[in-house]
């Protein structure tokens, strides 16, 4: 750790000599109400508690989602088995805190802000809003900041080490090694030891995917797994640009990257010059961003997916604008995480579109975080009548740790339903005050019949009607299922 920190010098003040160490406590400071808020918003990071708490307790491997995040559902096991929610959201805090002192280090003595940039990266949303939360971003993000520190300090082979490594935790990110192989060409690295870097990170990816690949019998039935799952996201060509546009823009927030377009085109010249001279850094840059923007366009979800381009548009933001605008862009960037200016307004079922500013993601997160944890306790103590079926949408995060449900085994009439059979985290829970009120993921049309047929009165919670009829592929009003809604008291 002691090549990380510079030394203090003398006439420096004491925010120069401890600013590592203050941005450190910052983060820290302004992550703890996180801890305590669940698992996350998202239901994926509910998926990961639950298949950790599974592998902890039966010491079988049962990935959280295909195609499978191995070293992340593991290493959380331990932590998830020792404190739950608390201890793995600490754990992400952890290895945000170390992605923090790989990024000064990267920037310290290579940046002309680097003090801004260290603002910059921990203050951005996206980074802030993921580093407290049981999910893979951040830990990803943490193995491809020190493939980069690596790469630049001309040590590819430990770089391909921590490529594979990054992968090991969130597959796709395998393809920073585009960038950092580009870099180590420009850089005329020996091709041996190129070569090498991918071997090491092909080696290490293969290796920590292999309980995955165990688990289905093979890479082929691994891969047709995974593309079955992934069948139901589909997009037109329409919506995928839409996607991707929206999602894009708001991953810094219009404000931000208008900033940063007014910016790099008022010091065009500068942008010019640096492409033009085919600098390694900026060109590395530039393909690492145009990289992940485009798997990105392929599947645009999250904004989270786009974490790994946020050093590196950083970095080029460092070479191409004024230290001016590089300062303001970093502070509405910032406040973007705190209040953001939105087209957009969702509700559980529908968008509403319209000019509006509300809470930024940051906030969004926390409100979100804590309203899910109300809408657990709401919604399985409801009084339904007995011998009901509550729908609650796919993921764990309805009936995993909830005290009001217990899990049961899906016998008799439940036996063989496809929700229950297609994953092995899939659970069948019943509420404790009245076992013969019963809650699934979700049942198919024919299904939903059958338990109609059989005496059952078939609920749907709010949050999941849209995921029922857009995904499952019926109208709830034409099988006569009542929708369920939480609302704010």
């Amino acid at each position: 750790m002691a090549t990380l920190v510079r030394s203090g010098r003398s006439g420096e003040s004491f925010l120069q000599r401890h600013l590592l160490e203050l941005t450190l406590a910052a983060v820290v400071l302004t992550r703890i109400p996180f801890l305590f808020a669940g698992y996350g918003s998202d239901p994926d990071a509910w998926l990961v508690g639950s298949a950790a708490s599974a592998l902890w307790h039966s010491g079988t491997y049962v990935e959280s989602r295909l195609p499978g995040y191995p070293l992340h559902e593991m290493l959380m096991a331990p932590a998830v088995g020792w404190g739950g929610s608390i201890l793995s959201n600490a754990a992400t805090l952890v290895a945000a805190l170390c992605c923090v002192v790989v990024w000064w280090n990267i920037v310290r003595t290579r940046a002309n802000s680097p003090v801004v940039l260290l603002i910059a990266f921990t203050g951005a949303p996206v980074f802030w809003q993921h580093s407290a939360v049981t999910l893979d971003y951040v830990w990803s993000l943490l193995f491809i900041l020190l493939a980069l520190l690596l790469s630049l300090e001309r040590r590819v082979v430990w770089a391909g080490m921590m490529i594979g490594l990054a992968a090991g935790f969130r597959l796709p990110n395998l393809l920073i090694i585009l960038p950092l192989v580009a870099y180590a060409i420009a850089e005329k690295v020996e091709w041996k030891k190129i070569l090498l870097c991918c071997a090491v990170a092909g080696a290490v990816v293969a290796l920590a995917f292999l309980p995955v690949i165990m688990r289905y019998g093979g890479v082929i039935e691994w891969i047709e797994h995974t593309r079955w799952e992934m069948s139901d996201i589909s997009f037109t060509a329409r919506q995928r640009i839409e996607a991707f546009l929206y999602r894009s823009t708001y991953f810094f927030g219009p404000l931000a990257g208008g900033l940063l377009l007014i910016g790099m085109f008022r010091e065009r010249k500068r942008v010019v010059h640096e492409i033009r001279s085919l600098d390694a850094r900026t060109m590395t840059s530039l393909t690492a961003i145009i990289t992940f923007l485009l798997l990105f366009l392929w599947i645009p979800l999250e904004r989270a997916y786009l974490l790994p381009i946020l050093p590196f548009v950083l970095l080029l933001a460092d070479a191409f604008l004024s230290k001016t605008a590089l300062a303001a862009f970093t502070l509405v960037l910032v406040l973007h995480g705190l209040l953001s200016l939105d087209v957009v307004k969702r509700t559980d079922e529908r968008k509403e579109f319209g000019l509006m500013v509300h809470a930024g993601m940051v906030l969004e997160e926390f409100h979100n975080r804590f309203r899910l944890l109300r809408e657990r306790e709401y919604f399985s103590s409801y009084p339904y009548p007995s011998r009901s079926i509550v729908m609650t949408g796919g993921g764990s995060a309805f009936w995993f740790e909830n005290d009001r449900l217990v899990l049961i085994e899906p016998g008799g009439e439940f036996q063989g339903l496809q929700s229950l059979a297609s994953s092995a985290l899939h659970r069948l829970a019943a509420q404790q005050r009245d076992p013969s009120v019963v809650f699934l993921p979700y049942l198919f049309a024919e299904e939903l019949r059958t338990m109609q047929r059989l005496g059952y009165t078939v609920f749907c919670l709010g949050r999941a009607k849209p995921f029922i009829e857009h995904t499952i592929g019926y109208r709830l009003e034409d099988h006569g299922v009542s929708v369920v809604r939480y609302e704010e008291k």
